[in-house]
Protein backbone atom coordinates (compact mmCIF):
# COMPACT_ATOMS: atom_id res chain seq x y z
CA UNK A 1 0.00 0.00 0.00
CA UNK A 2 1.18 3.53 -0.78
CA UNK A 3 0.88 5.75 2.34
CA UNK A 4 1.03 4.24 5.80
CA UNK A 5 -0.10 7.17 7.95
CA UNK A 6 -3.27 9.18 7.39
CA UNK A 7 -4.56 12.20 9.30
CA UNK A 8 -8.33 12.53 9.63
CA UNK A 9 -9.25 16.16 10.24
CA UNK A 10 -12.48 16.06 12.20
CA UNK A 11 -11.46 12.56 13.22
CA UNK A 12 -13.49 12.39 16.44
CA UNK A 13 -16.72 13.53 14.76
CA UNK A 14 -19.49 11.25 13.51
CA UNK A 15 -18.15 10.79 9.97
CA UNK A 16 -14.51 10.78 11.04
CA UNK A 17 -14.97 8.04 13.64
CA UNK A 18 -17.04 5.91 11.26
CA UNK A 19 -14.27 6.11 8.66
CA UNK A 20 -11.51 5.50 11.22
CA UNK A 21 -13.13 2.27 12.40
CA UNK A 22 -13.48 1.01 8.84
CA UNK A 23 -9.88 1.87 7.97
CA UNK A 24 -8.60 0.04 11.04
CA UNK A 25 -10.73 -2.97 10.17
CA UNK A 26 -9.90 -3.17 6.46
CA UNK A 27 -6.39 -1.71 6.06
CA UNK A 28 -3.02 -1.61 7.84
CA UNK A 29 -2.70 2.19 7.93
CA UNK A 30 -1.84 4.23 11.01
CA UNK A 31 -4.18 7.09 11.83
CA UNK A 32 -3.92 10.48 13.49
CA UNK A 33 -7.31 11.83 14.60
CA UNK A 34 -7.22 15.61 14.66
CA UNK A 35 -9.55 18.40 15.68
CA UNK A 36 -9.74 21.56 17.74
CA UNK A 37 -9.94 19.67 21.03
CA UNK A 38 -6.79 17.65 21.85
CA UNK A 39 -8.67 16.00 24.73
CA UNK A 40 -11.42 14.70 22.43
CA UNK A 41 -8.88 13.59 19.83
CA UNK A 42 -6.81 11.67 22.39
CA UNK A 43 -9.92 10.11 23.96
CA UNK A 44 -11.16 8.93 20.55
CA UNK A 45 -7.71 7.50 19.77
CA UNK A 46 -7.69 5.65 23.09
CA UNK A 47 -11.12 4.15 22.38
CA UNK A 48 -10.05 2.93 18.93
CA UNK A 49 -6.77 1.49 20.21
CA UNK A 50 -8.78 -0.46 22.78
CA UNK A 51 -11.04 -1.83 20.05
CA UNK A 52 -8.35 -2.63 17.44
CA UNK A 53 -4.93 -4.21 17.86
CA UNK A 54 -1.61 -2.57 17.07
CA UNK A 55 -1.86 0.83 18.79
CA UNK A 56 -2.27 2.40 15.35
CA UNK A 57 -4.16 5.55 16.36
CA UNK A 58 -2.98 8.81 17.88
CA UNK A 59 -4.73 12.10 18.62
CA UNK A 60 -3.62 15.64 17.86
CA UNK A 61 -4.88 19.22 17.98
CA UNK A 62 -5.42 21.00 14.66
CA UNK A 63 -7.70 23.81 13.52
CA UNK A 64 -8.88 23.86 9.91
CA UNK A 65 -8.76 27.67 10.04
CA UNK A 66 -5.17 27.82 11.35
CA UNK A 67 -2.54 27.15 8.68
CA UNK A 68 0.22 26.80 11.27
CA UNK A 69 -1.52 24.00 13.16
CA UNK A 70 -2.32 22.27 9.86
CA UNK A 71 1.30 22.29 8.72
CA UNK A 72 2.39 20.93 12.10
CA UNK A 73 -0.13 18.09 11.73
CA UNK A 74 0.99 17.30 8.18
CA UNK A 75 4.71 16.95 8.95
CA UNK A 76 4.58 13.19 9.56
CA UNK A 77 1.57 11.98 7.55
CA UNK A 78 1.20 10.88 3.92
CA UNK A 79 -2.37 12.04 3.36
CA UNK A 80 -5.09 14.09 5.02
CA UNK A 81 -8.75 13.09 4.93
CA UNK A 82 -10.94 16.12 5.66
CA UNK A 83 -14.06 15.03 7.56
CA UNK A 84 -14.59 18.24 9.52
CA UNK A 85 -17.35 20.76 8.93
CA UNK A 86 -16.50 23.92 7.05
CA UNK A 87 -16.17 23.59 3.29
CA UNK A 88 -15.04 27.22 3.33
CA UNK A 89 -11.74 26.06 4.87
CA UNK A 90 -10.99 23.55 2.09
CA UNK A 91 -8.69 25.94 0.24
CA UNK A 92 -6.60 26.61 3.37
CA UNK A 93 -6.33 22.89 4.17
CA UNK A 94 -5.44 22.03 0.58
CA UNK A 95 -2.78 24.77 0.47
CA UNK A 96 -1.19 23.41 3.65
CA UNK A 97 -1.30 19.85 2.31
CA UNK A 98 0.37 20.89 -0.94
CA UNK A 99 3.08 22.84 0.88
CA UNK A 100 3.69 19.81 3.11
CA UNK A 101 3.94 17.45 0.13
CA UNK A 102 1.05 15.16 1.08
CA UNK A 103 -2.09 13.95 -0.68
CA UNK A 104 -5.65 15.05 0.14
CA UNK A 105 -9.23 13.75 0.17
CA UNK A 106 -12.28 15.62 1.42
CA UNK A 107 -15.74 14.59 2.61
CA UNK A 108 -17.15 18.09 2.42
CA UNK A 109 -20.11 19.83 0.84
CA UNK A 110 -19.93 20.22 -2.91
CA UNK A 111 -19.67 24.01 -3.29
CA UNK A 112 -18.43 26.27 -6.11
CA UNK A 113 -16.13 28.02 -3.63
CA UNK A 114 -14.44 24.77 -2.64
CA UNK A 115 -14.05 23.64 -6.24
CA UNK A 116 -12.61 27.01 -7.27
CA UNK A 117 -10.04 26.91 -4.46
CA UNK A 118 -8.97 23.38 -5.39
CA UNK A 119 -8.88 23.95 -9.15
CA UNK A 120 -6.54 26.86 -8.58
CA UNK A 121 -3.97 24.38 -7.24
CA UNK A 122 -4.15 21.91 -10.13
CA UNK A 123 -1.07 23.08 -12.09
CA UNK A 124 1.07 22.72 -8.96
CA UNK A 125 -0.52 19.36 -8.13
CA UNK A 126 0.53 18.10 -11.53
CA UNK A 127 4.04 19.53 -11.14
CA UNK A 128 4.57 18.02 -7.68
CA UNK A 129 2.84 14.72 -8.46
CA UNK A 130 0.27 15.12 -5.70
CA UNK A 131 -3.14 13.41 -5.81
CA UNK A 132 -6.08 15.46 -4.48
CA UNK A 133 -9.55 13.89 -4.34
CA UNK A 134 -12.66 15.97 -3.66
CA UNK A 135 -16.40 15.38 -3.17
CA UNK A 136 -16.01 12.03 -1.42
CA UNK A 137 -18.72 10.18 0.46
CA UNK A 138 -22.43 9.46 0.02
CA UNK A 139 -23.53 12.55 -1.84
CA UNK A 140 -21.50 14.02 -3.26
CA UNK A 141 -19.44 10.97 -4.24
CA UNK A 142 -21.62 7.98 -5.05
CA UNK A 143 -23.92 9.42 -7.76
CA UNK A 144 -21.20 9.72 -10.42
CA UNK A 145 -19.74 6.34 -9.43
CA UNK A 146 -23.15 4.73 -9.91
CA UNK A 147 -23.64 6.26 -13.36
CA UNK A 148 -20.16 5.19 -14.44
CA UNK A 149 -20.89 1.65 -13.28
CA UNK A 150 -24.14 1.64 -15.26
CA UNK A 151 -22.42 2.98 -18.39
CA UNK A 152 -20.75 -0.42 -18.88
CA UNK A 153 -24.11 -1.85 -19.91
CA UNK A 154 -24.79 0.65 -22.69
CA UNK A 155 -23.52 1.54 -26.12
CA UNK A 156 -25.41 4.82 -25.80
CA UNK A 157 -26.42 6.14 -22.37
CA UNK A 158 -29.34 8.53 -22.73
CA UNK A 159 -30.80 9.09 -19.27
CA UNK A 160 -29.38 8.73 -15.77
CA UNK A 161 -31.25 9.84 -12.66
CA UNK A 162 -29.91 9.28 -9.15
CA UNK A 163 -32.21 9.80 -6.17
CA UNK A 164 -31.18 9.95 -2.52
CA UNK A 165 -33.04 9.46 0.74
CA UNK A 166 -31.83 9.94 4.31
CA UNK A 167 -33.87 8.97 7.36
CA UNK A 168 -31.96 9.41 10.62
CA UNK A 169 -32.78 9.42 14.30
CA UNK A 170 -31.29 12.88 14.79
CA UNK A 171 -31.70 12.66 18.57
CA UNK A 172 -29.03 9.93 18.73
CA UNK A 173 -26.27 12.17 17.38
CA UNK A 174 -24.36 15.09 18.81
CA UNK A 175 -23.62 17.82 16.28
CA UNK A 176 -21.33 20.78 16.78
CA UNK A 177 -22.80 24.24 16.06
CA UNK A 178 -20.58 24.42 12.96
CA UNK A 179 -21.94 21.12 11.65
CA UNK A 180 -25.54 22.17 12.24
CA UNK A 181 -24.96 25.51 10.51
CA UNK A 182 -23.29 23.80 7.55
CA UNK A 183 -26.13 21.31 7.17
CA UNK A 184 -28.62 24.18 7.22
CA UNK A 185 -26.63 25.96 4.50
CA UNK A 186 -26.55 22.77 2.44
CA UNK A 187 -30.30 22.28 2.35
CA UNK A 188 -31.13 25.97 1.88
CA UNK A 189 -28.51 27.17 -0.62
CA UNK A 190 -28.24 24.29 -3.07
CA UNK A 191 -29.12 25.06 -6.66
CA UNK A 192 -32.35 23.29 -7.63
CA UNK A 193 -31.28 22.29 -11.15
CA UNK A 194 -31.41 19.25 -13.43
CA UNK A 195 -29.83 18.48 -16.81
CA UNK A 196 -32.07 18.08 -19.86
CA UNK A 197 -31.65 18.67 -23.57
CA UNK A 198 -28.02 19.73 -23.35
CA UNK A 199 -28.49 22.36 -20.64
CA UNK A 200 -29.00 22.80 -16.91
CA UNK A 201 -32.52 23.94 -16.06
CA UNK A 202 -33.68 25.57 -12.86
CA UNK A 203 -36.61 23.94 -11.09
CA UNK A 204 -39.54 26.26 -10.56
CA UNK A 205 -40.66 26.65 -6.96
CA UNK A 206 -44.27 26.00 -7.97
CA UNK A 207 -43.63 23.72 -10.97
CA UNK A 208 -44.85 20.32 -9.80
CA UNK A 209 -43.27 18.47 -12.73
CA UNK A 210 -39.80 19.50 -11.56
CA UNK A 211 -40.29 17.58 -8.28
CA UNK A 212 -41.01 13.96 -9.25
CA UNK A 213 -42.37 11.28 -6.95
CA UNK A 214 -39.72 8.56 -6.87
CA UNK A 215 -40.37 5.06 -5.58
CA UNK A 216 -37.74 3.98 -3.03
CA UNK A 217 -39.44 0.65 -2.41
CA UNK A 218 -40.51 -0.76 0.93
CA UNK A 219 -40.71 0.64 3.56
CA UNK A 220 -40.37 4.19 2.20
CA UNK A 221 -42.52 4.02 -0.92
CA UNK A 222 -42.94 7.02 -3.21
CA UNK A 223 -41.41 10.29 -2.05
CA UNK A 224 -41.44 13.76 -3.58
CA UNK A 225 -37.89 14.68 -4.54
CA UNK A 226 -36.17 17.96 -5.39
CA UNK A 227 -33.36 18.28 -7.95
CA UNK A 228 -29.97 19.22 -6.51
CA UNK A 229 -27.10 20.37 -8.71
CA UNK A 230 -23.90 18.37 -8.24
CA UNK A 231 -20.69 19.21 -10.05
CA UNK A 232 -19.96 15.50 -10.50
CA UNK A 233 -23.17 15.17 -12.54
CA UNK A 234 -22.15 18.18 -14.61
CA UNK A 235 -18.84 16.44 -15.35
CA UNK A 236 -20.76 13.33 -16.41
CA UNK A 237 -22.82 15.36 -18.85
CA UNK A 238 -19.58 16.64 -20.39
CA UNK A 239 -18.01 13.18 -20.56
CA UNK A 240 -21.11 11.41 -21.89
CA UNK A 241 -22.32 13.61 -24.76
CA UNK A 242 -25.11 11.12 -25.50
CA UNK A 243 -26.83 12.01 -22.21
CA UNK A 244 -30.15 13.70 -22.86
CA UNK A 245 -31.24 13.85 -19.23
CA UNK A 246 -29.37 13.53 -15.93
CA UNK A 247 -29.68 14.74 -12.39
CA UNK A 248 -29.49 14.10 -8.70
CA UNK A 249 -32.74 14.26 -6.71
CA UNK A 250 -33.13 14.21 -2.95
CA UNK A 251 -36.16 13.19 -0.91
CA UNK A 252 -37.48 15.27 1.96
CA UNK A 253 -36.42 14.86 5.59
CA UNK A 254 -39.72 15.05 7.47
CA UNK A 255 -42.99 16.93 7.15
CA UNK A 256 -41.99 19.82 9.43
CA UNK A 257 -38.67 20.55 7.72
CA UNK A 258 -40.04 19.96 4.21
CA UNK A 259 -43.20 22.03 4.46
CA UNK A 260 -42.34 24.71 7.03
CA UNK A 261 -38.64 25.23 7.79
CA UNK A 262 -37.41 24.74 4.22
CA UNK A 263 -40.03 26.99 2.53
CA UNK A 264 -39.37 29.72 5.10
CA UNK A 265 -35.65 29.47 4.35
CA UNK A 266 -36.33 29.68 0.61
CA UNK A 267 -38.47 32.79 1.05
CA UNK A 268 -35.82 34.32 3.31
CA UNK A 269 -33.15 33.60 0.72
CA UNK A 270 -35.18 35.26 -2.03
CA UNK A 271 -36.56 38.30 -0.22
CA UNK A 272 -34.37 38.85 2.86
CA UNK A 273 -30.94 37.33 2.16
CA UNK A 274 -28.90 36.95 5.33
CA UNK A 275 -31.78 37.75 7.69
CA UNK A 276 -32.97 35.23 10.24
CA UNK A 277 -30.38 32.56 9.48
CA UNK A 278 -29.65 31.71 13.12
CA UNK A 279 -33.34 31.41 13.97
CA UNK A 280 -34.12 29.25 10.94
CA UNK A 281 -31.06 27.12 11.61
CA UNK A 282 -32.33 26.41 15.12
CA UNK A 283 -35.86 25.79 13.80
CA UNK A 284 -34.53 23.27 11.27
CA UNK A 285 -32.44 21.46 13.89
CA UNK A 286 -35.37 21.32 16.29
CA UNK A 287 -37.65 20.01 13.54
CA UNK A 288 -35.20 17.27 12.60
CA UNK A 289 -34.88 16.07 16.19
CA UNK A 290 -38.58 16.41 17.05
CA UNK A 291 -40.34 15.00 13.99
CA UNK A 292 -38.05 12.39 12.41
CA UNK A 293 -39.54 8.91 12.77
CA UNK A 294 -38.42 5.35 11.92
CA UNK A 295 -37.69 3.42 9.79
CA UNK A 296 -34.16 4.81 9.50
CA UNK A 297 -31.82 4.26 6.54
CA UNK A 298 -29.83 6.02 3.85
CA UNK A 299 -30.24 5.10 0.21
CA UNK A 300 -29.21 6.08 -3.29
CA UNK A 301 -30.83 4.60 -6.35
CA UNK A 302 -30.03 5.01 -10.02
CA UNK A 303 -32.37 4.59 -12.96
CA UNK A 304 -30.58 4.65 -16.32
CA UNK A 305 -31.67 3.81 -19.83
CA UNK A 306 -30.25 3.83 -23.31
CA UNK A 307 -29.20 1.58 -26.15
CA UNK A 308 -27.22 -1.65 -25.67
CA UNK A 309 -26.21 -4.43 -28.06
CA UNK A 310 -29.64 -5.93 -27.46
CA UNK A 311 -31.64 -2.75 -28.05
CA UNK A 312 -33.44 -0.50 -25.60
CA UNK A 313 -32.15 -1.28 -22.11
CA UNK A 314 -32.85 -0.09 -18.58
CA UNK A 315 -30.51 -0.49 -15.61
CA UNK A 316 -31.30 0.02 -11.93
CA UNK A 317 -28.78 0.20 -9.09
CA UNK A 318 -29.53 0.77 -5.40
CA UNK A 319 -27.01 1.29 -2.60
CA UNK A 320 -28.18 1.53 1.00
CA UNK A 321 -27.28 1.17 4.67
CA UNK A 322 -29.30 1.52 7.84
CA UNK A 323 -26.76 4.09 9.13
CA UNK A 324 -26.26 7.28 7.11
CA UNK A 325 -22.77 7.87 8.52
CA UNK A 326 -21.74 4.36 7.50
CA UNK A 327 -22.97 5.06 3.98
CA UNK A 328 -20.83 8.19 4.01
CA UNK A 329 -17.73 6.36 5.25
CA UNK A 330 -17.94 3.11 3.26
CA UNK A 331 -17.51 4.75 -0.19
CA UNK A 332 -14.51 6.66 1.16
CA UNK A 333 -13.04 3.41 2.47
CA UNK A 334 -13.49 1.75 -0.94
CA UNK A 335 -11.88 4.73 -2.67
CA UNK A 336 -8.96 4.78 -0.22
CA UNK A 337 -8.31 1.05 -0.65
CA UNK A 338 -7.98 1.58 -4.41
CA UNK A 339 -5.80 4.62 -3.75
CA UNK A 340 -3.60 2.81 -1.22
CA UNK A 341 -2.89 -0.03 -3.65
CA UNK A 342 -1.82 2.54 -6.24
CA UNK A 343 -4.57 1.64 -8.73
CA UNK A 344 -6.08 5.11 -8.87
CA UNK A 345 -3.40 7.35 -7.42
CA UNK A 346 -2.44 9.87 -10.10
CA UNK A 347 -1.37 13.52 -10.06
CA UNK A 348 -4.02 16.21 -10.23
CA UNK A 349 -7.45 17.06 -8.87
CA UNK A 350 -10.11 14.37 -9.08
CA UNK A 351 -13.75 13.94 -8.12
CA UNK A 352 -14.11 10.69 -6.17
CA UNK A 353 -16.94 9.36 -8.31
CA UNK A 354 -14.89 9.98 -11.46
CA UNK A 355 -11.65 8.43 -10.21
CA UNK A 356 -12.63 5.10 -8.67
CA UNK A 357 -12.73 1.80 -10.63
CA UNK A 358 -16.48 1.07 -10.43
CA UNK A 359 -16.59 -2.75 -10.49
CA UNK A 360 -14.10 -3.26 -7.66
CA UNK A 361 -15.41 -0.18 -5.82
CA UNK A 362 -18.95 -1.52 -5.43
CA UNK A 363 -17.66 -4.99 -4.51
CA UNK A 364 -15.59 -3.38 -1.75
CA UNK A 365 -18.61 -1.42 -0.56
CA UNK A 366 -20.67 -4.59 -0.35
CA UNK A 367 -17.95 -6.42 1.59
CA UNK A 368 -17.75 -3.50 4.03
CA UNK A 369 -21.46 -3.71 4.86
CA UNK A 370 -23.40 -1.66 2.30
CA UNK A 371 -26.32 -3.27 0.51
CA UNK A 372 -25.78 -3.11 -3.26
CA UNK A 373 -28.52 -4.34 -5.61
CA UNK A 374 -28.79 -4.03 -9.37
CA UNK A 375 -31.25 -5.10 -12.04
CA UNK A 376 -30.93 -5.09 -15.82
CA UNK A 377 -34.10 -4.88 -17.89
CA UNK A 378 -33.69 -5.46 -21.63
CA UNK A 379 -35.52 -7.05 -24.57
CA UNK A 380 -35.57 -10.82 -24.21
CA UNK A 381 -35.08 -10.74 -20.46
CA UNK A 382 -31.47 -12.02 -20.53
CA UNK A 383 -28.73 -10.55 -18.39
CA UNK A 384 -26.24 -8.48 -20.35
CA UNK A 385 -22.64 -8.61 -19.05
CA UNK A 386 -20.69 -5.35 -18.83
CA UNK A 387 -18.95 -4.61 -22.08
CA UNK A 388 -16.02 -3.08 -20.18
CA UNK A 389 -14.93 -4.22 -16.73
CA UNK A 390 -12.70 -1.19 -16.12
CA UNK A 391 -14.23 2.07 -17.39
CA UNK A 392 -11.67 4.74 -18.10
CA UNK A 393 -11.12 7.44 -15.49
CA UNK A 394 -13.19 10.44 -16.56
CA UNK A 395 -11.29 13.69 -16.80
CA UNK A 396 -12.40 16.51 -14.51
Amino acid sequence: MYPKRLAILGGYGNAGMSLARLLLQWTDVNLCLAGRSPEKAELAAKQLNAAFSGERVSGAAADAHDSGSLQALFTDVDMVVVASSGADAAGRIADAALRSGIDYLDILLSTPEKHSALRRLEPELQRQGRCFITDGGFHPGLPAAMVRYASQYFLTLRRARVAGLIRMNWQEYHFSPDTEAEFYREITTQELRYYRGGEWRKAGIFTAGDYPRIDFGSPFGKQYCAPMYLEEINLLARNFPSLEEAGFYVAGLNWFVDWLAFPLAMLRRKWLPGAGDKLLNKLTGWGLRRFSRPPYAAMLQLNADGLSDAGETRFELAVSHRDAYQLTAIPVLACLIQYLTGEIRRPGLWWMGHLIIPDAFFKLMKRAGAEVRCQLIRPGGQTLPPRNSRPEVLEA
